[in-house]
């Protein structure tokens, strides 16, 4: 057993059901208590992290290795254990992360007890996209590779990764993609690393960079080069419209717009819709899961609506901005 995984082993004991290295479905946190450490020969330890269920694993351990790499000049690996609230307590954690530094260091292994905890409204990631697929002009295949890294906010990993696959539906020259993938690039050397991606495809693979910023090209369950015409409306419709932004070191940005009458069609307005978040000068980094929905027969109030977002952004730790809605509202026909 490495000394890594003696202080997860040491941590988690406290709990019945916790397991070493446990994420729940998705790559989020869930309602976790998460400790983070490295390897020997010092081993680098953080306090018990009161994780949200937003909150994702690799994007964590990847934000304690920043932190590790500024304070300390650390460059190796991390790692996090998770345990349930549902199955254990803070005061268990903290006697369990107590005891695994006690054993490390009676074993003689030198720990730092650093006290980092994860705060996601200080960290940015660097991600990289790819995809393999095969040319409508010959046999060999084709690797559609992003090749700068995609700076953003925490939380967006998942939200980048659907964009990702909408966004290689508008490509040209391919036909379907396999391998859809955004990797999350190492805390340090991250352009290095990004470099490195886009050349260990092997001799038979032609690497061809795409041109994407990151933001989302799904417009109300299409790509932008596969969203049907536009259809009148005979009346009116309720939409509200919706956006997520993840800009770098800064707490996530839920944009909306409020109950609204518009006679655009869906698709027609999450269009307009982009255009309108772009034109906010300031947004930083990638927007996100980009929609308009019909709330024409919903039942639900504006007033329910709105605190149904509330809640959201204050679960989440975002800032909910209403955005007006020029343009946005019924058109003339």
């Amino acid at each position: 057993m490495t000394t890594m995984e003696l202080a997860a082993t040491l941590l988690l004991a406290a709990t019945a059901t916790a397991a070493a290295g446990q994420t729940p479905a998705g790559g989020s946190s869930s309602a976790s208590w998460w400790v983070c450490d490295t390897p020997a020969p010092t081993v680098y330890m953080s306090a018990v992290i009161d994780a949200k269920p937003q909150f994702e694993s690799e994007e964590m351990r990847n934000a304690f290795a920043q932190a590790l790499a500024v304070k300390y000049g650390y460059a190796g690996a991390t790692h996090c254990a998770a345990a349930l609230k549902s199955s254990s307590s803070l005061e268990q954690l903290e006697s369990g992360r107590e005891g695994a530094a006690a054993a490390l260091r009676m074993a003689g292994t030198k720990v730092v007890e650093t006290g980092w905890t994860y705060d996601p409204s200080t960290v940015q990631f660097f991600y990289v996209c790819a995809a393999t697929a095969r040319s409508t002009e010959g046999q060999k295949p084709v690797v559609a590779l992003f090749t700068k890294p995609i700076v953003i906010g925490a939380g967006a990993g998942r939200r980048l990764k659907h964009a990702w696959s909408w966004h290689l539906k508008a490509l040209r020259g391919t036909s379907s993609h396999r391998s859809k993938r955004c990797e999350l690039l190492p805390a340090t050397g991250a352009e290095a690393a990004a470099k490195a991606f886009g050349e260990n495809w092997g001799p038979d693979v032609v690497v061809t960079p795409v041109e994407w910023d990151g933001w989302d090209d799904t417009m109300g369950g299409h790509s932008i080069a596969e969203a049907p015409a536009a259809s009148a409306s005979a009346s009116p419709q309720q939409f509200i419209c919706d956006a997520w932004a993840f800009p770098p070191r800064l707490a996530p940005i839920h944009y909306w717009t409020g109950l609204f009458p518009s006679l655009f069609s869906r698709v027609e307005l999450a269009l307009k819709w982009r255009d309108r978040l772009q034109s906010i000068p300031r947004i930083t980094g990638p927007v996100l899961s980009i929609w308009c929905a019909d709330y024409t027969h919903s039942g639900a109030s504006a007033e329910r609506l709105e605190k149904l977002r509330e809640a959201d952004a204050k679960e989440s730790g975002a800032k909910l901005v209403r955005v007006r809605v020029d343009g946005l509202a019924a058109p003339t026909r």
